[in-house]
């Protein structure tokens, strides 16, 4: 009864009118609300959905990633060298669209705290699950406060996975202490409570990794991975996320394992899985691969721009390309992967449409967070 009642008190701080959610957005004084995205070509297009990945101690030069109009930067890297939040800023000033950046790292605490020198503390989400969900929101809006001071505005936190297991993360376990709790009902109302305190501070969280990958096979980040069957995930990971979903989550991530009896595709460039996202569960926000540098595509035909093309093509508004460390690799892969996404409108194999329909949601989903009204 007092996870319910808890869950009954975030749904309702979450449900936010448009006007309230405005006046506390962080504003930019050359941000602009519209943007023409008939008049845009192609590799425009294109650029606002790629976030190439780099390390927080290769930054010289970052300022490009801005320049050449990328949707935003994955930061990597456990170490955030004393000029990080001005190398941040340098990037976001050149914005060539007048828009911020999504600014994104893996902060969810425990072992996965990039740029932990800089954070606070976090414990494992697993050890955050005994605690009641005002605690766990205070902790979140403790970590966002520090986020932002970095120039971070999205999260990629909570794991809304579902197990049980108090085990630490490898190869073989992509959860275990990951996961807030093998209950349901418990790992959702608690990722509720932490997305609460992340978005108290205007800091970006993203649940992931739809639709669930507790119990997977083994960790995608290594190898070809399958989830729980679609059967168990019915009672387990989905019934999670669809509880979040109902709490207004803004951003889901894909995972990058494949659901045995519903696609034998990892969920990142699955069309079944995106439809079913978006058709069944009736989610409307952004959707952002997991890493398309992962093991799990080892197997697969095509690099990694061809994924990127496939994701789009599938449903994703935002491709993680993950991989990179230094900016010139970066740019390298992401320059790439946009001339691929390109080439593939140009052949017919992606639609223009659905190009544009995923840069028309990020852009207002950015002047939504971003931009006085």
């Amino acid at each position: 009864m007092r996870r319910l009642l808890a869950l009954l008190l975030l749904l309702l701080t979450l449900m936010i009118p448009k006007a309230l959610a405005a006046s506390t957005a962080t504003t930019s004084p050359s941000c602009q609300n519209s943007l023409d995205l008939n008049g845009l070509t192609v590799m425009q297009l294109a650029s606002m959905l790629i976030v190439p990945t780099v390390s927080a101690t290769s930054l010289s030069g970052i300022t490009a990633i801005s320049a050449a109009g990328y949707g935003g930067v994955m930061i990597s890297g456990n170490v955030a060298p004393r000029n990080f939040a001005t190398s941040i800023g340098a990037m976001q000033n050149g914005s060539v669209w007048q828009m911020p950046l999504y600014v994104m790292t893996d902060a969810e605490g425990g072992g996965v705290m990039r740029l932990a020198n800089a954070l606070p503390s976090v414990p494992w989400a697993k050890n955050m699950g005994s605690w009641s969900a005002s605690r766990i929101t205070a902790q979140a809006n403790s970590l966002a406060q520090s986020l932002q001071a970095l120039g971070i505005n999205m999260d990629l936190a909570p794991v809304a996975d579902v197990d049980a297991r108090h085990d630490i993360p490898g190869a073989t376990n992509p959860d275990g202490l990951r996961s807030f709790s093998g209950s349901p009902t418990i790992a959702a109302t608690d990722a509720a409570a932490f997305m609460a305190g992340l978005k108290a501070q205007r800091v970006t969280p993203v649940a992931k990794h739809f639709p669930g990958i507790g119990y997977s096979s083994r960790n995608s980040d290594y190898g070809s991975a399958a989830t729980k069957s679609w059967l168990a995930l019915q009672s387990s990971g989905l019934l999670a996320f669809k509880t979040l979903i109902a709490a207004h989550v803004s951003v889901i991530m894909m995972s990058n394992d494949w659901t045995p009896g519903f696609s034998n595709l990892p969920a990142s460039i699955s069309p079944l899985m995106y439809s079913y996202l978006r058709n069944s569960l009736h989610f409307s926000g952004l959707i952002i691969t997991d890493s398309l540098s992962a093991g799990a595509f080892s197997t697969l035909h095509g690099g990694l721009s061809m994924r990127a093309v496939q994701a789009i093509g599938a449903g994703a508004d935002l491709v993680l390309l993950g991989g990179s460390s230094s900016v010139a690799q970066a740019m390298s892969n992401a320059n790439a992967a946009r001339a691929t996404i390109a080439l593939a409108v140009r052949n017919g194999q992606l639609p223009l449409q659905t190009l544009r329909n995923a840069a028309g949601a990020v852009w207002a989903a950015k002047a939504n967070q971003f931009c006085a009204r």
